[in-house]
This record gives C-alpha cells, structure tokens and sequence, in this order.
C-alpha cells in the first residue's frame, strides 16, 4: 500500500484548518450583518371577531389614557361622515382595518368575499373599536354625523395609490341590497294618521264618589 507523502498531509491540514477559519469568519460577518439589520418580528395573529373589546384603561385625578391597538400599524387616519353617507363598499386583498368611533354610530355591514348571504350587520356606537380583516365585503351606513380613527396593517400606508392598489370595489353594493335598504337606510315612514295621538278621555272611576247637588243634604238627620 502506499503510503502518502508528508507534504500532501500537511496540505490536507492546512485547508481542513483554513476551511474552519473561513467558515467561522463568513458566520461572524453573518451575525453581524444580522444584528446590523434585524429580521422584522412577525405580526401577531389579526383578531377574529368585529368588536373588539378594548383593554383596561389607566386611571388617576388627571384623567384616563386608553389603548387601541397595541401593535404596529402602517398607517392612523382620521375620517369624518355626514349623516346618511355609506362608505367602503369593496373588500381588501391582504390590508386589514382597526376603526375606533370617537362621536357618533354607524350601520357595519360584511360578509365572505363572493358569498350570497345576507350581509352580518352591527351597530358600532362612539367608544366601540371594530375590526375589518382582508378578504370580507363591507360597507358603513352613518346613521348620525360620525367622527373615527381608522389604523392599517404595516406595509399598508394610507396614500391613494397604495390603498386602491389593494383593494376590489363590489358590483352588488351592500348598502344597495333591498332587505339591507329597506331594513335600515329607509326604513318606512310612519303614516300622518299614525303619528296623532289618539285623544284620551278621562271618566270618573266608579269608586269615586258623585259629587251631590248643591243645597241638598248629604246625610239625613
């Protein structure tokens, strides 16, 4: 058998040895690239449900300091509506809607993109943070002048082009759905003959006493 020559031992050692030090130094350029530029946390989950109950607010003499979204975001607006406006009437591809009432209420219609149901509705009144995820229909009916605070998901700011980029505008407006109309936008009126009060009549109550004729007795003597 033959054998290897010492140089080429020496060689091999010399790489395997290299080879370790190159390989520590790329893993040290790495971590450093990395503390340098952070890998950006993941975003919790979104909530599931429409309302979302808020946290206990913190309280002293000086007044309260509440929390709304405790979490990144990509954008806060604010949004102010005449009474009788309807707003949104599209879905969000993957932008998603936290909406804080601050005066005022509205009429919240959703439902599943592409669904025939009824659309779900809920009346958010001031004080009330709801949520609008991607991938639901929706649309607001103000029944009232209303003032809200509206925060996005991060990478999501609120310019025009950014927004409309984003989102898919309905053929079949909720708002527009006859039941949906009918139910709550115009509701029937009540009839000039309905609204009069009907006169009230009061007559003596049979254990009330007849008053007696005047210059007559009330008892015999």
């Amino acid at each position: 058998m033959r054998k290897k020559s010492k140089s080429t031992l020496t060689t091999k050692k010399t790489s395997s040895k290299h080879s370790a030090i190159t390989t520590k130094a790329m893993t040290r350029r790495s971590n450093a690239a990395r503390a340098k530029c952070p890998m950006p946390p993941r975003e919790p989950p979104l909530p599931t449900s429409t309302i979302i109950p808020l946290e206990d607010s913190f309280k002293d003499a000086r007044g309260y300091i509440q929390n709304l979204v405790s979490r990144d975001i990509g954008s806060a607006v604010l949004i102010f509506s005449e009474k009788g406006s309807v707003r949104a009437e599209h879905w969000h591809k993957k932008d998603a809607h936290w909406c804080f009432v601050l005066a005022g209420s509205l009429c919240y219609f959703e439902r599943p993109v592409g669904s025939d149901a009824l659309p779900k509705m809920t009346t958010v009144t001031a004080g009330q943070l709801f949520f609008t995820p991607p991938g639901v229909e929706h649309s607001m009916y103000f029944r009232e002048p209303t003032t809200f605070l509206t925060f996005s998901r991060p990478k999501f700011d609120r310019s025009q082009k950014s927004y409309e980029a984003d989102l898919v505008r309905l053929d079949q407006k909720l708002s527009e759905i006859a039941i949906i109309r009918a139910t709550y936008i115009d509701p029937p009126q009540p009839t000039a003959r309905e609204l009069v009060q009907p006169e009230v009549v009061e007559t003596a109550s049979q254990d009330t006493p007849t008053p007696a004729p005047q210059n007559m007795p009330t008892s015999i003597q």
